[in-house]
């Protein structure tokens, strides 16, 4: 095999110039394991379901520190949901549910998609947990939300 025929993907990356980019390719910053504790509620909410998936146990840690510090309804339901999806994410199914079913009773009333949306993974989580009664119940309570939404966006 020619020198030529070895280097030709080189050269292709260089192009025809003959010359290397200038700028020196950007490395990205790494995650931090802290959640910005001045954000707002749906922010927070964001950053710690982004940690759940890639760090569950850095996620529980981090819901039940700001579980503890929760001045609202609205940030304990925040919470609670991280909680349970990092729970979630090391099949810990059984006790994410209640995490999810008490996040949908944080949830105010007229947010009725987002309390249908966390008894849908309440249900999912028993499910997983082979528990097919509360499942039912608790999609139940999905399907009593959704038509709760329903009924107020059709008036």
């Amino acid at each position: 095999m020619s020198l030529t025929l070895l280097l030709l993907p080189l050269i292709a990356q260089v192009g025809p110039g003959g010359v290397l980019p200038q700028a020196p390719l950007q490395i990205p910053k790494p995650k931090s394991t802290a959640v910005a504790a001045s954000s707002t509620s749906p922010e927070l909410l964001q950053q710690c379901l982004d940690l759940a998936m890639t760090r569950p146990s850095d996620a529980i840690e981090v819901a039940q520190n700001w579980l503890t510090t929760a001045k609202t309804m609205k940030d304990r339901a925040g919470a609670k949901q991280c909680h349970a999806m990092a729970m979630v994410r090391i099949e810990g199914f059984a006790e994410a549910a209640p995490l999810f079913l008490s996040a949908r009773q944080d949830t105010p009333a007229n947010e009725a998609d987002e309390r249908a949306r966390l008894a849908a993974l309440a249900g999912n989580a028993l499910l997983a947990a082979d528990d097919p009664t509360g499942a039912l119940t608790a999609l139940d309570l999905a399907r009593g939300d959704s038509l709760n939404g329903l009924d107020a966006k059709l008036r």
